[in-house]
């Protein structure tokens, strides 16, 4: 009997290279029971692995990024809340200053006296304290120390005391040596500054009286 190799010439070269491709290298079987059962045909490509990866990646940041969100907005929060009291708190002592200084102008006190008010309900009112102190320095230099008006010493005076005072009370709390130092020079700076401003006043009202 005869063998029939005709079907064979009926083979094209496209159906060859089907019959023997090989399956693509990135593609793999499913890995656990939670992952997709795919199809005849079907494979989990490495691609759609990593994009998983990416995605709880993507939230954990997401996560995070609230967080800080979240944050920012009680920061923001509190600032206002300060900024807030500290501008109502300008605003009732910008209007007592204002009071005081009709008041003083009524009563005939001295100028320089009001001048420093009016310059710290200014720099209340613009929430612009650094005004006032460059301005205070100013007057306490030029018109107390280098014109010796009492009105200048005496407000430098009560401040120097003011801070003498805490820096006081401060020496007598426990603190390290070089803590100690720092606290005692500056007494010692702040009693010479007093003494000084004490000098300058005596001076200055026994030329007034």
């Amino acid at each position: 009997m005869a063998l029939d190799f005709a079907w064979m010439d009926k083979i094209t070269e496209t159906t060859a290279a089907e019959d023997f491709k090989e399956e693509p290298a990135e593609k793999q079987a499913p890995q656990s029971p939670q992952e997709r059962v795919y199809g005849e045909g079907e494979y989990k490509t490495t691609s759609e692995g990593e994009n998983a990866v990416e995605g709880q990646e993507t939230a954990l940041d997401a996560k995070w990024r609230y967080k800080r969100k979240e944050e920012a907005l009680e920061e923001d929060k509190k600032r206002i809340a300060e900024a807030y009291s500290r501008i109502q708190d300008n605003i009732k002592r910008s209007e007592a200053l204002q009071a005081s200084i009709l008041k003083g102008i009524k009563a005939g006190e001295d100028p320089t006296a009001l001048l420093f008010m009016a310059l710290d309900a200014i720099s209340r009112m613009t929430d612009n304290p650094l005004f006032y102190e460059q301005a205070a320095s100013y007057l306490i230099t030029i018109h107390g120390e280098a014109f010796t008006q009492p009105v200048p010493l005496e407000i430098e005076l009560k401040a120097v005391q003011d801070r003498l005072g805490r820096l006081e009370a401060a020496s007598r709390r426990d603190h390290q040596e070089d803590e100690r130092a720092r606290i005692s020079a500056a007494l010692r700076a702040h009693r010479e500054r007093e003494a000084y401003l004490m000098e300058l006043l005596r001076s200055s009202r026994a030329r007034a009286s």
